[in-house]
């Protein structure tokens, strides 16, 4: 339920910031394989959908209320929503729980999005503190995330900063390249976070590191399923 994925979000960014920053690790799977998967961007997949006979119950007793909305423009209107009960490797299972959405759940995703997006980065006006391998601008940079074998973190200084940069936990701190200008840039690590040193406004630092292919097994809701993971998404999940 994306209510309590926001709950999960938001506790683990309070962990990261007040416990230990490894908790970053977390609200980026979070954010890469549950919240950006499970908000409906395309409601044409409805029509797909069956009507079993539970589906039909709670229709009938859903419908049959005197201020129900009965329009075929309604499915248009929960674009950009989230999923209520979202399946396992999927936005539904075809289930009369799976196909449901609940506005909490619309709410509490949009608040999630939010936090996600808050703490991509951090900036003292001194030192610019990137947490998450996502997308952002601010004042103090615009930062593009590209993926395809490797990650490529593109910054692009709007200000003078030090720059650091967090370190996945699937990757060495060795592994990952940063460039300025066409130069490898020697960087400092602390376990957690790689210090890049200081740049100028209107320079461009290039970080780049491997996205390995893994799987591993996760035992949930009764059964076993197979991830296929790269880097930090899941590129398939299946029943073991």
């Amino acid at each position: 339920e994306t209510c309590c994925l926001t709950d999960m979000i938001e506790a683990a960014i309070l962990l990261a910031r007040h416990r230990s920053p490894i908790y970053w690790n977390d609200v980026e799977r979070y954010a890469r394989n549950y919240l950006l998967a499970h908000q409906y961007s395309d409601m044409a997949w409805i029509d797909s959908l069956t009507c079993s006979e539970s589906n039909s119950n709670w229709q009938k007793e859903a419908f049959g209320r005197p201020d129900a909305v009965k329009s075929e423009s309604f499915r248009d209107s929960l674009l950009g929503g989230f999923a209520g009960w979202g399946a396992i490797g999927s936005i539904s299972d075809n289930t009369a729980y799976g196909n449901a959405n609940q506005h909490c759940c619309n709410a509490a995703g949009a608040r999630a999005l939010a936090d996600v997006w808050s703490n991509i980065l951090d900036d003292d006006s001194r030192t610019l503190q990137i947490n998450l391998h996502l997308h952002r601008t601010s004042e103090a940079a615009a930062v593009i995330a590209e993926e395809s074998e490797s990650l490529k973190l593109l910054v692009h200084l709007r200000k003078d900063r030090a720059l650091r940069v967090r370190i996945t936990d699937f990757v060495k701190a060795s592994e990952i390249s940063v460039q300025s200008s066409g130069k490898d840039i020697a960087a400092s690590s602390d376990g957690t976070f790689l210090s890049l040193g200081n740049f100028k406004q209107g320079e461009l630092i290039e970080i780049s590191y491997p996205l390995p292919v893994r799987v591993t097994e996760e035992s949930f809701a009764g059964s076993k399923w197979q991830y296929v993971w790269q880097g930090a998404t899941v590129e398939s999940v299946s029943p073991v």
